[in-house]
């Protein structure tokens, strides 16, 4: 599985941008590769080996481009086992560095974002159902997460939902709200976005509760900022949200299928 995450225009020539892919790793691929994309031919170059790491499944980007982060989805980090997040610095040529590796604040780390002024590296642990804040220092390295959230409870399905399973988590566009979907509670959770101790505070409420058994995996604002789109995995829909920039809330508005 190959994940196309981002691009970093200015980093060649002005008609040229880096493209990173994360994977799962196997003997076909051995951690996060590279390609250059040609805004003027249209052309993606073969992907080179970036670095290697055992299935970096997620990307993201620091907001100055000098920086990346990846998940480590299978990795065992610390005495809790926890999976782990590596800051790596980019080189022109698109070769990455690593700088540091931090646990990610629970098991499965499956997804992650960036705060824009470049504070926090947000986490979302699929296999603990958690997520998690880890300070982004000076020189683009991480220290140990400073807030770790473990969420709980269960829903209708046996099989995928007897725990949480948070699966991704996205930062309002006026990054005052970090917006969690656990596929396992059927839940969009919501947090304030502070300094240090307070960089996960829960909302109030603290979350929007989606039909039983749809299963919300990732979400997405419109270019609007007023709404959310939800996609439900195992209920194979979307929903839609009306959203509350100033209170960080939500109200459903739809729901409909993608069969």
């Amino acid at each position: 599985a190959v994940l196309l995450f981002a691009l970093l225009p200015g980093r060649a020539a002005a008609s040229e941008s880096l493209v990173f892919f994360g994977t799962y790793t196997d003997a076909k691929s051995k951690g996060i590769y590279v390609s250059r994309f040609d805004s003027t031919t249209g052309k993606l170059a073969a992907p080179q080996l970036a670095a290697e790491m055992q299935s970096p499944s997620f990307l993201a980007v620091h907001p100055n481009g000098r920086f990346l982060y990846a998940v480590g989805e299978a990795a065992s980090v610390g005495d809790k086992h926890q999976g782990g997040v590596t800051a790596f610095a980019i080189h022109p040529a698109g070769k990455l560095r690593a700088l540091n590796t931090q646990p990610s604040g629970g098991a499965g780390p499956c997804h992650l974002a960036v705060d824009a002024k470049g504070r926090f590296v947000f986490t979302a642990n699929y296999g603990s159902g958690s997520v998690a804040a880890l300070p982004i220092l000076a020189d683009g390295s991480l220290a140990a997460p400073a807030v770790t959230v473990q969420h709980a409870g269960s829903s209708v399905n046996p099989q995928r939902q007897a725990g949480p399973h948070a699966h991704c988590v996205n930062l309002s566009p006026d990054q005052r709200f970090l917006l969690a979907c656990d596929l396992g509670l059927d839940k969009l959770m919501v947090y304030g976005v502070g300094e240090k101790a307070q960089a996960l505070v829960e909302n109030d409420p603290p979350f929007v509760k989606l039909a039983p058994g749809s299963g919300p995996r990732h979400l997405a604002f419109g270019h609007s900022g007023a709404f959310v789109y939800v996609v439900n995995e195992m209920g194979s829909s979307v929903t839609v949200l009306a959203y509350d920039a100033k209170h960080g809330t939500l109200n459903e508005t739809q729901t409909t299928s993608t069969l």
